[in-house]
């Protein structure tokens, strides 16, 4: 990968370029603590629960190391969360996510060269709508997104082992990209592998990531004369910064376990559990085309374009880049199809790719408006034409739900654009048309996904508030009370969490007179196990009395409308004393 010349990077026009990306970071890390501040709901239960988890981490063990936790993302966070509680963790998550869009532009100025193109790449990750909107809450992928580009940046710089080492905190903050450890892995062998044979001509040793010129014709003759695969052999068993970058990958998975070990965490929180859980597709399961259909969700259908685009033109200058964004996110597409490790085929699971996504856009950027390649703006129009009805098409698989109509017509257009563009090649109509399609195709998921988190998004959250002050007014606001959803154990003083359904009928079994259980059919109701569901259901009735009962017939296309009852223990069950 050719990074760009250091003349070139201290030049006045660089210093300008440093500058405006350092303005777009701190413009998009300014509204994005200030929606995050502004918020009083929720993007989803998980946000919550991380939350509750990282403010019970700084006082129990069992909580910061929790396996669902994620000790790379609880750690920092239990640190923020006893400082500031929520507010402060929403004002880290924003942090992270400058701090990724700043690396991100240190990236694409070694792939792309100190322009004016490459201080745009913080921009394009603010744009991407899922990125923003995650930037306001305490989920997981947002300290992934900054572990991989700060990995990825180290990497490509030349500090090999610090790379890995970043890399390696992505691990034990999303499971599932240890998967991927395979491709810094192959990227540390290639790296050894080209600098071997830049020492057969006396050239100096290639940065990691490539940062060097490809090796001379006469160094070639002279690997081609000896056993091939011996000679790789020997000189990656002599390089002894392959096996410090190998252990420096697998740090904090090993630090992790260890850690796990050491203070003989629970077995549902021991991150041994990751591989003796039984997992289902109780969250259910796609198709093979299910994230590159919901991919525009999290990046927008613009900035992938553009990435499109941006992968094509770099090349085999940012394969380590391109294989990041499109490997994770074929990952996510095998785990879903196969119904693996109960995925629920969320779009913000490919967060973590996003500062790198950036970088190809950036290249998107340069190649149609700075190197005015037709063929660049070419494939970017196509991808736009090929994606609308691909995700149309996923939508109706899914859901269940024809959005056809919304979705074709403007692929439509974007094919003729780019049968347009082709034929009037480098004109000022060309650069123009591709600017304003790639902006329209940005901004309504963008206009949709940015905005403070309300209460008020949720209707099964709006619901359980309802219930909880109908509770209150009725004089059961201080009774003890079991709530599977943990919306209530943050939001109603001595609400407790039941664990599963089989536990929370041992429990209501054992409960005082008086005591209250929040049913909700979100949790309490489980399709995939109706056996559980029901034993619940009849002991809430023997043992106790319906005080509360509101169900919303709102149904949408995508989820059923909430139904919550609130039950009070009986002091002796229906039908008379228990036998």
């Amino acid at each position: 990968m050719t990074s760009a010349p250091d003349a070139a990077i201290a030049s006045p026009t660089a210093r300008r370029c440093e500058w405006l990306a350092a303005g777009l970071t701190l413009l998009g890390l300014a509204v994005s603590v200030g929606m995050g501040l502004a918020s009083d709901g929720y993007f989803m239960d998980d946000d919550l629960t991380h939350y509750l988890f990282a403010a019970d981490g700084s006082s129990n063990v069992n909580a910061l190391l929790h396996r669902w936790a994620r000790p790379g993302f609880n750690i920092p966070m239990a640190l923020a969360a006893r400082i500031g509680g929520l507010p402060a963790c929403r004002v880290l998550s924003a942090l992270m996510t400058a701090g990724a869009a700043y690396l991100s532009w240190r990236i694409a100025r070694r792939l792309l060269g100190a322009g004016l193109w490459s201080a745009f790449v913080p921009l394009m990750i603010w744009l991407q709508p899922m990125v923003f909107k995650l930037s306001l809450t305490t989920l997981t992928e947002t300290p992934g997104l900054l572990y991989l580009t700060a990995g990825v940046w180290l990497y490509l710089r030349g500090n090999c082992i610090a790379g890995c080492a970043v890399v390696s905190l992505l691990f034990v903050t999303r499971d599932e990209t240890m998967a991927m450890a395979p491709l810094m892995g192959l990227a540390v062998l290639v790296d050894a592998r080209r600098q071997r044979v830049a020492r057969t001509d006396d050239k100096p040793a290639p940065a990691c990531g490539g940062a060097s010129a490809p090796p001379r014709p006469k160094a070639v003759r002279q690997a081609r004369n000896r056993p091939r695969a011996m000679a790789a052999i020997q000189g990656i068993l002599s390089t002894w910064w392959v096996w410090a970058s190998a252990a420096a990958l697998a740090w904090a998975v090993a630090a992790y376990w260890l850690a796990a070990w050491w203070f003989d965490l629970p077995p549902d929180a021991s991150p041994l559990h990751i591989f003796g859980k039984q997992y289902t597709d109780e969250y259910g399961r796609g198709s093979w085309l299910h994230y590159l259909g919901i991919w525009p969700d999290a990046a927008g259908l613009g900035v992938l374009m553009l990435a499109v685009g941006g992968a094509v033109w770099i090349g085999r200058r940012g394969w380590l880049v391109s294989a990041w964004v499109f490997g994770l996110v074929a990952l996510h597409t095998l785990i879903f199809a196969r119904g693996m490790f109960a995925s629920g085929g969320y779009s913000r699971f490919v967060v973590p790719a996003g500062g790198l996504l950036a970088v190809l856009a950036g290249g998107g950027l340069k190649a149609v408006f700075a190197e005015k390649r037709t063929r660049s703006a070419v494939t970017i129009l196509v991808a736009g034409a090929v994606w609308l009805p691909l995700t149309s098409y996923v939508v109706w698989r899914q859901y269940d739900v024809d959005y056809s109509g919304y979705f074709l017509w403007p692929a439509a257009g974007l094919a003729a654009a780019a049968v347009a563009v082709a034929c009037l090649r480098r004109s000022l109509l060309t650069w123009t048309t591709v600017g304003a399609l790639v902006v329209v195709a940005q901004v309504p998921r963008l206009a949709v996904e940015v905005h403070p988190l309300r209460l008020s998004d949720s209707a099964m959250h709006e619901t359980l508030l309802l219930v909880r002050d109908r509770a209150a007014v009725m004089g059961y606001g201080e009774n003890l009370g079991y709530a599977q959803h943990v919306l209530l154990q943050h939001h109603r003083p001595h609400t407790l969490s039941p664990g599963g359904n089989d536990q929370s009928v041992t429990l209501w079994r054992q409960a005082q007179p008086g005591t209250l259980y929040f049913w909700e059919n979100k949790y309490a109701h489980k399709p995939h196990d109706m056996e559980s569901t029901q034993r619940l259901q009849d002991a809430l009735e023997r043992f106790g009395k319906c005080i509360i009962d509101v169900r919303d017939e709102s149904d949408n296309d995508f989820e059923r409308g909430p139904h919550v009852k609130v039950y009070v223990r009986s002091a002796e069950p229906a039908g008379g004393p228990q036998p």
